[in-house]
């Protein structure tokens, strides 16, 4: 696993506010493979609800979670 500060400036999360990439850190604990797969889900979201306004820079530490929950990341480091 990739520690927090590593897995935070990573550009794969660029666009995502802090608490967002911060909480994709606690949901995966820095497994790259998780977070592929939460990364890959979130963007799907996204391109699902970009007429609604939905974007990478308003994805909310609320949405991440929702996310995660239908890829059962329930904690990771936690």
């Amino acid at each position: 696993p990739v520690s927090p500060e590593e897995l935070i400036e990573m550009p794969m999360l660029a666009g995502l506010p802090k608490a967002s990439r911060q909480k994709i850190y606690e949901l995966t604990g820095g497994v790259m493979r998780d977070v592929l797969r939460l990364v890959k889900q979130i963007d799907r979201t996204i391109a699902r609800n970009a007429d609604k306004g939905l974007s990478r820079a308003t994805f909310t530490v609320k949405a991440v979670v929702a996310v995660s929950q239908k890829l059962n990341l329930a904690g990771g480091s936690q």
